[in-house]
């Protein structure tokens, strides 16, 4: 049986900083960690508090994960500890997230690690209407530009409809870098607040993807957020651009089909330190039963931390059929369906008239097609996944795949 291996990026993945990590340190300085795959909570050794406001929802994430991010188009959540206040940081911390803007209105508040009504105060991250990003740091006062401080990006980067990872380091009132995608962004400074300012330490919440900060009302980021993380320390470039590139594809495969009684081992490089697979594993290996998936489409995911706590990320779409009748081989070859796998146009050739019958992995039959000699045939109406083309005259099954 055919084995199918995670290969991942070495540049990407194994080297961050120029460095090779082979077991986890304690990352204290990431104070919170929120992935939103189909849950708020926090993945950080904090364990923070996560409180929803309004009504958030969960979508589909930049990798197609169904509901790995949040769309905060109608809710958020608080960040809020009143215990410890890790997100009441001093200088230096920085911010990363992923975002995707539906819209672009007159306020796009993206992250707040404090978010007080009557005054400019803590640290906050900005998309303006016409697509530049800001990052801004209050100094208690009332909201002016005497009392904020803004870095704000000179081009245009983001737009409606995509994704992007916004980082900020906050290393000094002088000295905000902003990233997007990877690549830090020339900047223009504006305002004369004097200090960075927390006007209730243990108290006053922030908040992701909506805010209000001395503005008036409460808005909401008309979009999907995903990934959102907090350090309390100063993160370089090669670390942000690793962050960046997390998501890593499988090279050799980026799905497997299993009849009911296979098996399949998927596998990630050892050479990092911790493993998260979505099947319950937490070494480099995860072993999928289709017996226990059951019939149908599955997707695998695998989080593979470095001692810094970014985390890399893939999938693997897993789809278990029952295979009755289905034939390994052609019978004398005298059929062909190329290409498989297929983004949409397929060939079917046969040296006799016959009949196939096109079914999804649950037997439903979709179609008939009449194949004499040579003809093309358009799946790309059709969703992703397998289907059973069924020769009449042989009975032989052929499985196809459609990306």
């Amino acid at each position: 049986m055919k084995k199918a291996y995670l290969l991942f990026s070495a540049a990407a993945v194994l080297l961050v900083g120029g460095q090779a990590f082979a077991q986890c340190e304690s990352a204290t300085t990431l104070v919170v960690d929120l992935q939103f795959e189909n849950t708020t909570a926090d993945s950080s050794q904090y364990n923070q508090p996560m409180f929803v406001l309004g009504n958030p929802t969960f979508a589909m994430d930049r990798h197609g994960n169904p509901a790995g991010a949040l769309n905060t188009s109608a809710g958020t959540v608080y960040l809020y500890n009143s215990l410890t206040g890790e997100f009441k940081a001093p200088f230096p911390f920085t911010y990363s997230g992923w975002i995707k803007a539906n819209a672009l209105n007159a306020r796009n508040p993206i992250f707040m690690n404090e978010d007080y009504g009557n005054a400019y105060s803590g640290a906050w991250v900005n998309v303006l209407p016409t697509g530049e990003v800001t990052a801004n740091v209050g100094d208690g006062g009332a909201p002016s530009l005497a009392n904020v401080v803004t870095a704000t990006t000179v081009s245009q980067p983001i737009i409606t409809g995509e994704w992007f990872h916004i980082a900020v380091v906050f290393q000094s009132l002088t000295e905000i870098r902003i990233y997007v995608n990877g690549i830090e962004q020339s900047v223009n400074y504006t305002g004369t607040g004097s200090q960075l300012y927390y006007y209730m330490s243990y108290g006053t919440a922030g908040k992701i993807g909506s805010g209000v900060n001395g503005t008036g009302t409460n808005v909401f980021f008309d979009g999907l957020i995903d990934d959102v993380r907090f350090w309390t320390t100063m993160l370089v470039d090669q670390q942000i651009q690793g962050i960046h590139n997390s998501h890593v594809d499988f090279v050799s495969v980026n799905s497997v089909i299993l009849c009911n009684e296979e098996f399949e081992d998927l596998t990630a490089p050892n050479e990092l330190c911790a493993y998260s697979w979505s099947n319950g594993d937490t070494d480099a290996v995860d072993r999928i039963f289709a017996s226990t998936l059951g019939i149908g489409d599955h997707v695998i995911y695998a989080s593979i931390y470095d001692n810094q706590n970014i985390v890399y990320t893939d999938s693997v779409l897993v789809t278990v059929s029952a295979c009755t009748g289905v034939a390994e081989e052609e019978s004398a070859q005298e059929v062909s369906v190329y290409p498989n796998p297929t983004t949409g146009m397929i060939v079917l050739e046969s040296n006799t008239p016959t009949t196939f019958q096109l079914s999804n992995v649950l037997g439903e039959i979709l179609t008939s097609i009449s194949v004499n000699g040579k003809r093309n045939f358009d799946l790309s109406t059709y969703a992703k996944g397998v289907y059973m083309l069924t020769d009449n005259n042989t009975g032989i099954t052929h499985r196809l795949l459609k990306e």
